[in-house]
């Protein structure tokens, strides 16, 4: 597979991955898991593991989905392991040690390009995300929310420093047991049109069961129309026209939103503004310039 599959892989294997030792009566031969009652998402992961059993879980009640599995093990196993373990988070790295009795070799380094985690992201929504439309009181509106709430922190870290957001936690996980073996949750989200904007391009990397649901936000979300009067001489200003106008030459070189809001240091919801054509209308497009 290449670099973009094994970083989906990982990212999908983090929420809902297992790395076991081998059986008792297989001891050499360590196991990857996965279920889901994803058919489609589990099908793709047969594909990526080079194997065609899929394991069906017939519900026990009416109102419950079919649960479906997959697993590779030995040699094969233990070299995805060995692939994926720079990838992975802290507790997973400690379940892919204790699968290999080791800790495995790092048989590739990976360049870390934000095209890569974008799939890795798409890898990890599709099993612990939740799209949706968040409701607010009387008088405010709805918007869009994309959120990952998980037991890792690190991972919940990795993914809030890739959407340009913070980490609230920890959190008591609803019906969880106060006792040793409790751990504590965190969670990280973006709200409005910047979570509309990470759906949309999430969306066509997603099963079937995510681009459902984030159709319904798609089509559930209909924002009041706002009139922006940003420009140089407005008292609120953070930008001046000659910044947008490299802003905007560098989103059309492929620059990531986040970063131009960093480096010039306003929000990312700014930028997004910029881009979408909301604010700063009056600084041209470099083709726009050149016509």
């Amino acid at each position: 597979m290449d670099d973009k599959e094994l970083f989906w892989l990982a990212g999908l294997l983090e929420g809902e991955g297992l790395f076991q030792k081998g059986a008792p009566c297989e001891p050499k031969y360590p196991q990857i898991k996965i279920n889901m009652t994803d058919y489609d998402v589990i099908t793709h992961v047969t594909n990526l593991f080079d194997v065609t059993y899929i394991q069906t879980s017939i519900p026990k009640y009416d109102h419950w989905k079919p649960n479906y599995g997959t697993l590779v093990k030995g040699k094969r196993a233990v070299r995805l392991m060995c692939q994926l373990y720079p990838l992975m988070g802290e507790r997973r790295r400690q379940q892919i040690e204790t699968a290999i009795g080791d800790k495995p070799a790092v048989l590739t380094e990976y360049a870390p390009t934000d095209e890569n985690w974008f799939y890795w992201l798409a890898g990890l929504l599709e099993g612990e995300g939740s799209f949706q439309i968040q409701v607010k009181g009387e008088g405010r509106s709805d918007q869009p929310k994309l959120n990952l709430k998980m037991t890792d922190k690190d991972v919940v870290e990795h993914f809030a420093l890739l959407l340009n957001t913070h980490v609230l936690g920890p959190y008591k996980l609803s019906g969880g047991p106060e006792s040793a073996n409790w751990k504590p949750a965190y969670d990280a989200s973006v709200f409005g049109e910047i979570a509309l904007e990470w759906m949309q391009r999430l969306r066509p990397y997603m099963g079937e069961r995510r681009q459902a649901q984030i159709g319904t936000v798609i089509a559930g979300y209909h924002p009041k129309p706002r009139t922006y009067h940003y420009g140089e001489s407005h008292h609120q200003a953070k930008l001046t026209a000659d910044s947008v106008r490299t802003i905007k030459q560098r989103i059309r070189q492929g620059v990531k939103l986040t970063a131009l809001a960093r480096e010039y240091g306003v929000d990312t919801g700014l930028i997004w503004q910029i881009k979408a054509g909301r604010i700063w209308q009056q600084v041209p497009w470099p083709e726009d310039a050149e016509a």
